[in-house]
C-alpha cells in the first residue's frame, strides 16, 4: 500500500508541475507557495528572534508555506526567513527573482571589525567585500560589491533624521562562522571592512544582476575572537538595539518606500 500510495502522490505531482511555468515552479521549490504571493518588499532575516519580531509587528499576518505576509501602516510586506550562510542566500535572490520584489532588506546580526565597534552597534552596510565561495559562481571577478545607491541613501538619510546611531561602511562576507582565523580577520580589516556577515556579498551582487534594490543593515552581535569559536555576547544593548531596527526599519519601510 504504501508504494501506490507514493505512486499516486507522484502522478499528481507531476501532473501539476506540468501545467506551472518556471517561475512558479521555483517558488514552490524554494518558498512552498505561488510567487504572486511575495509582496514588492520583502526582508530577509536569519535569526529566529528577529522573524520573530517582525511578524508580531504585522497585522493581517498570514503564513503561506514558507513564508509570512502581512501589513504594516497597510503597506505589503513579506518575511522570507533565510538559513546561513551565501549559498541561501543566493538560492533566496534566485527565487525572489522570479516574483513581482522590489525591495529587499536583510536585518539581521553580524561580527564587528572596527576597533571602536560594541555589541548592539546598528551597521548599515554601503558596500560588501567578497569572501565566500557562493558570489565567484556569479562574477569570478566579483570583489567589492556596491548596491543600490538611492535605496542606501534614503536609508541613510532616514536614520539620521531619526537620530538613530548607526555606523556605515563596507562589511566582508565569509563562508565559515567558526573559523574567522586571525588570517582572515587582518584580510577583512585590511580591506576596510567594519563588520562581517555570511550573507552579504551574495546578495548585493544578484541584487544588481537582477534589478532589485537590496540593503543589508545588521546587529553587531560579537567581536570575533580567533581563540574563541563561540563568541556570542547576548547583552541588553544587543535586544534593545535589534527591537530599534526592527522598528525603525518597518517605519523606513512604511513611510519612504513608494
Amino acid at each position: 500500500m504504501p508504494k501506490l500510495k507514493n505512486k499516486i502522490i507522484s502522478f499528481f505531482a507531476k501532473l501539476g508541475l506540468k501545467f506551472m511555468d518556471e517561475k512558479s515552479q521555483m517558488a514552490l521549490m524554494v518558498f512552498n507557495c505561488k510567487p504572486s504571493v511575495i509582496s514588492e518588499i520583502v526582508i530577509i532575516p536569519v535569526v529566529g528572534m528577529i522573524i520573530k519580531k517582525f511578524t508580531k509587528r504585522l497585522s493581517n499576518l498570514k503564513e503561506k508555506g514558507k513564508i509570512y505576509r502581512g501589513k504594516f501602516k497597510e503597506k505589503n510586506i513579506t518575511i522570507v526567513p533565510m538559513t546561513m550562510g551565501a549559498p541561501a542566500a543566493a538560492v533566496i535572490m534566485e527565487a525572489l527573482h522570479q516574483t513581482k520584489s522590489k525591495y529587499i532588506i536583510k536585518v539581521d546580526f553580524c561580527g564587528g571589525l572596527s576597533s571602536d565597534m560594541k555589541v548592539g552597534d546598528i551597521v548599515l552596510a554601503d558596500k560588501a567585500i567578497c569572501g565566500d565561495g557562493t558570489t565567484p559562481h556569479y562574477d569570478p571577478d566579483a570583489e567589492i560589491i556596491s548596491t543600490d545607491s538611492d535605496l542606501l541613501n534614503i536609508l541613510d538619510e532616514f536614520l539620521m533624521q531619526k537620530n538613530i546611531p548607526f555606523k556605515k561602511g563596507a562589511i566582508y562576507t565569509t563562508d565559515a562562522i567558526f573559523r574567522e582565523t586571525e588570517e582572515l580577520l587582518t584580510k577583512a580589516r585590511n580591506k576596510n571592512a567594519i563588520a562581517i556577515d555570511m550573507e552579504t556579498s551574495a546578495l548585493y551582487l544578484l541584487g544588481n544582476q537582477f534589478g532589485k534594490k537590496v540593503i543589508s543593515i545588521n546587529v553587531v552581535s560579537d567581536i570575533p575572537d580567533p581563540n574563541k569559536k563561540f563568541n556570542l555576547n547576548i547583552s541588553s544593548r544587543l535586544i534593545d538595539n535589534t527591537i530599534l531596527l526592527v522598528d525603525t526599519i518597518l517605519e523606513f519601510l512604511s513611510e519612504k518606500i513608494v
